[in-house]
């Protein structure tokens, strides 16, 4: 339902949630600011999914030139803060799965049963765990440069401050280097049924 009368805490808090996140100083209580607060509450939305734009919003802005001036009330409070709010839960469930991931790579590393796992899949594990140790011996500091470079909040943050050292990230890096190889061996394969054709 619309909110009639919105507290002047909840548009205090609102703008110095923002200003505190994005190391902005925008005052709470201008006609434009409160209006698009107010839009949003009447929308539906709660004070609280405001918290979650605001984060989601900082966390992939801040400290982009391009992008940091638009860390804004009348950008994030306006007609695209469902979808904002969106990549928020998006984030959420992302962390989730690495979680899951991260402590199933756990269980893996301390030699524990998964229950979940059936005997094809742990015979793919060694599989895995083999070709792991094939491309890991073979890979190059170039190759993690490359690597480093094309990852994405918060893998980057996971590689920078852990390297190989975390499991999700030796992973992503093995994945990589798998891909990367398949690709190669599919270019040399079709270099050579060209070969074969021009021959």
């Amino acid at each position: 339902p619309p909110q009639r009368g919105i507290s002047v805490d909840i548009y205090q808090q609102i703008v110095e949630e923002l200003n505190d996140k994005a190391g902005k100083q925008y005052r709470w209580n201008t006609p434009e600011t409160k209006a698009l607060i107010r839009a949003r509450l009447n929308d539906g939305f709660s004070p609280e999914d405001f918290k979650k734009v605001i984060f989601i919003k900082s966390k992939q802005w801040l400290g982009d030139e391009k992008f940091t001036p638009y860390l804004r009330p009348k950008t994030l409070f306006g007609s695209k803060f469902e979808g904002y709010l969106q990549e928020w839960y998006s984030y959420q469930k992302k962390l989730e799965q690495q979680k899951a991931e991260y402590e199933k790579a756990k269980r893996i590393e301390r030699g524990e049963a998964d229950p979940e796992i059936s005997p094809e899949d742990l015979k793919k594990q060694e599989e895995w765990r083999a070709m792991s140790k094939e491309l890991l011996a073979k890979a190059s500091d170039e190759d993690y440069q490359a690597f480093y470079k094309q990852l994405k909040p918060p893998f980057k943050d996971m590689a920078y401050k852990r390297g190989l050292e975390d499991n999700l990230v030796r992973n992503l890096f093995v994945q990589w280097l798998k891909e990367k190889k398949d690709t190669h061996t599919k270019t040399r394969r079709h270099e050579e049924e060209k070969d074969l054709h021009t021959n």
